[in-house]
């Protein structure tokens, strides 16, 4: 495995599919319906405006293991200093101790 930043769009659908994958089965996104591919532009977007990191994990061949980000917490005055972190695993890649490496690639 390997840490890589995710600055351009080439691993946005692995991310999509992730991030919908969660929507779906778990209670780690607040969305309802799965996002689609219009909103990963957006998402990059607000990250470089940021600038927030994207980190990547990617296995030797080349697959999105998975990623962790920052992001704006609130967007009250009072928050300005406060970032939320994000991290997501593929769900073949789960409980594998891989989410230690993206924390510290965060960090």
């Amino acid at each position: 495995m390997q840490l890589m930043t995710c600055q351009d769009t080439r691993h946005a659908d692995a991310m999509l599919a992730i991030f919908n994958e969660a929507i779906v089965h778990s209670t780690a996104l607040y969305d309802y319906r799965p996002r689609t591919c219009a909103s990963m532009t957006a998402w990059f977007a607000a990250k470089a405006s940021g600038p927030f990191p994207v980190i990547g994990l990617q296995t030797d061949a080349g697959e999105l293991a998975g990623f962790a980000s920052y992001g704006t917490f609130r967007a009250w005055p009072a928050y300005r200093y406060t970032v939320e972190h994000s991290l997501y695993l593929h769900q073949a890649y789960r409980g594998r101790g891989l989410s230690q490496q993206l924390l510290q690639g965060v960090n």
